[in-house]
């Protein structure tokens, strides 16, 4: 099935598929409760226009790196679980590395940055200040996330390349595997303390996947 949003974005193909067009119609529709609140609608609105912006910061910081690495970066997709960035040439251990961290400090920037202007922004401009503080949460508390050390995020990569450069591959994607589900479970254990039920949910979905692999 055709994504629905395809077009070309520095460079590269970049595409937004039905799966995230429908957690962004859902944040919308959740908003806007009956519909009678504008106020709440546009809220909505921008909250998906954070999600949509931090993930593609995201993915792009994979992307542009990939590309100053020889990697030869193809396309970027946005998902309903987030974002993918492909090459044609897998990277070197080393190379996986820097490509695999290289997201989370885009993301990182980004929400340094938002904090900076949170301070900047005079009292009278509090909506805009609002959506940078969104901004800043967002992108550090994800990023942070991301780091953790589960495939298949970029964190489960840093391990696996980590492994392989000391170890070689076979024992990487072993170690790695068993390292993504002790993380997992504790990550979960953590979510429901908290009542995080989207950590929780994500903790889960990263088990199920490496027990499956």
């Amino acid at each position: 099935m055709r994504a629905p949003i395809s077009t070309k974005l520095l460079g590269f193909d970049f595409e937004v598929t039905w799966s995230a067009c429908l957690i962004l119609a859902i944040i919308v529709i959740q908003s806007a409760g009956d519909g009678s609140d504008v106020g709440r609608l546009l809220e909505g609105v921008v909250w998906c226009g954070v999600i949509f912006g931090s993930i593609l910061v995201h993915e792009l910081g994979h992307a542009v790196v990939g590309r100053f690495l020889g990697l030869k970066p193809v396309r970027i997709v946005l998902h309903g679980l987030g974002g993918l960035t492909q090459y044609q040439i897998s990277p070197t251990p080393r190379q996986g590395i820097v490509a695999a961290v290289s997201g989370p400090l885009a993301g990182i920037s980004l929400g340094v940055a938002a904090g900076i202007l949170t301070l900047i922004v005079p009292d009278s401009m509090a909506e805009t200040r609002q959506v940078l503080v969104l901004l800043f949460a967002l992108n550090i508390f994800w990023s942070l996330f991301n780091l953790l050390p589960m495939l298949p995020l970029d964190g489960g990569f840093v391990v696996l390349h980590g492994i392989a450069l000391a170890r070689g591959p076979a024992p990487a994607v072993q170690w790695t595997r068993r390292i993504s589900i002790a993380t997992g479970v504790l990550v979960g254990l953590l979510g429901l303390l908290v009542q995080m039920p989207f950590v929780f949910i994500l903790a889960a979905f990263v088990v199920v996947q490496n027990f499956r692999r």
